[in-house]
């Protein structure tokens, strides 16, 4: 950055950027030096270099890029070529905001959404941020200050947690009933694969969660099952949360208490979509 401003005090921040501003050669900027900035505009840039978070202004007429400490971190070795600059040479990718910038400088505030801001040196990183008009005492808009909050993190946990969830109902539903093979019991898995409620998954409930072509075989096979004392292993599509249907395998058996005698059922129904798609398409 140029040492032509050395001489300014103002900024009065101890921050890097407090510094970088005072040194910077705005007299080569359409702002033209501090000493005739409005101080509308010095207030701006002075709550801008105080906020904690990664905070910026774009300055009209040409949109002239500012910002402070916790911004510059985000830019990594950008940060002392980015000063100054309007902001569609600062950022390529500016032309994907640039309607949100046009109507804050018309006075509407405005917000961006989950999007890489800049690339760092260490990589990318996600934010939202809020654009807020700074108004010029006399009907204008003399900057637009944006704010930003990291969001990679949140989102990032969110996608795992979104994956997880659909892993847990790809790989099926855990269950229990009694020793008649009644259901009495709760199972959120098996609501949470089939979107039955509780009192629709009780008794012999389930059975309405099974493709209706498959519905006798199913209870064919678990009523057998269930009398002749012996191990369930069987095939027939399950109803899904979006309204279709997969295909799964349900494996059960008979829980013995100390005397041998059947003290419960325990199952699960193990999706097997993929591999019935496989097979189909093979054919």
């Amino acid at each position: 950055m140029s040492q032509r401003n050395s001489a300014s005090s103002w900024p009065p921040g101890s921050g890097e950027m407090d510094r970088c501003i005072r040194e910077h050669d705005w007299a080569a900027t359409p702002l033209g030096p501090v000493e005739g900035w409005p101080e509308r505009l010095r207030a701006a840039v002075e709550m801008m270099l105080i906020d904690p978070r990664p905070t910026s202004l774009a300055v009209a007429p040409a949109r002239t890029f500012l910002f402070n400490d916790a911004a510059a971190r985000i830019y990594g070795s950008r940060a002392p070529d980015l000063l100054g600059l309007a902001l569609p040479q600062a950022f390529p990718s500016y032309s994907e905001v640039a309607d949100l910038y046009d109507r804050a400088f018309a006075g509407e505030p405005g917000e961006i959404r989950a999007k890489p801001l800049a690339v760092t040196d260490a990589g990318g990183e996600v934010f939202d941020a809020t654009l807020l008009p700074v108004g010029d005492g006399m009907g204008g808009v003399l900057a637009v200050l944006v704010t930003a909050v990291e969001v990679g993190a949140r989102l990032r946990a969110e996608a795992d947690l979104r994956e997880s969830e659909a892993r847990r109902r790809l790989l099926g539903a855990a269950w229990e009933t009694d020793a008649n093979g009644v259901v009495t019991a709760d199972s959120p898995s098996w609501r949470a694969y089939t979107g039955q409620s509780l009192d629709e998954w009780l008794g012999y409930g389930w059975l309405d969660a099974v493709h209706p072509d498959d519905r006798a075989y199913a209870e064919r096979q678990w009523r057998d099952a269930v009398a002749a004392n012996r191990i369930v292993d069987a095939e027939f599509r399950l109803r899904a949360p979006d309204g279709g249907w997969r295909w799964t395998n349900v494996r059960a058996a008979p829980v013995l208490d100390a005397e041998g005698k059947i003290e419960k059922w325990a199952g699960m129904n193990i999706d097997i979509e993929a591999h019935y798609r496989l097979l189909f398409e093979s054919m």
